[in-house]
């Protein structure tokens, strides 16, 4: 299951496990960044490492993998998945971010992966043209677009 949750604020999800911060990271001229690594285009982001705070997630992973630096992060929302895996319940979260992109660098070889990412920046109407997200994708960009011109 599956679950998009529309919030400004993440803190009452400290403690819980969260497995991915993703950023809306939008460039001066509107469009936003999308990362190519293995066969599908997605946001940049990642996995927490311990001790991080999600902020320090998001931009530590938008380096590695789009070579951008980010500023101005506000939280829009997050889905929550609920699955059973060998007859477990597991819950856990996805966080969304909207941000800028302060700069831009030569792009370099992703630790995570071990190559260096194909990077792109696209009109947010073809978000879902890239990462056919569905009724969540659609709500997140909703949201982020709303909030977009509050990020300069």
């Amino acid at each position: 299951i599956l679950e998009w949750k529309k919030t400004n604020n993440f803190k009452k999800l400290k403690g819980k496990k969260v497995n991915q911060v993703y950023g809306i990271c939008f460039n001066p001229k509107g469009e936003m960044l999308i990362i190519k690594t293995r066969e599908n285009w997605s946001l940049p982001g990642g996995t927490p490492e311990k001790g991080e705070t999600f902020e320090q997630t998001l931009n530590r992973e938008v380096d590695e993998e789009g070579d951008v630096d980010i500023d101005n992060l506000i939280p829009i929302g997050y889905n929550k998945i609920e699955q059973t895996k060998e007859g477990k319940k597991e819950v856990f979260y996805q966080l969304r971010y909207v941000g800028s992109i302060t700069k831009v660098k030569k792009q370099t070889i992703d630790p995570a992966t071990g190559i260096i990412p194909k990077r792109k920046c696209i009109k947010p109407e073809e978000f879902l043209y890239y990462c056919p997200w569905g009724k969540p994708g659609e709500a997140m960009m909703k949201e982020a677009m709303r909030l977009k011109s509050s990020l300069s």
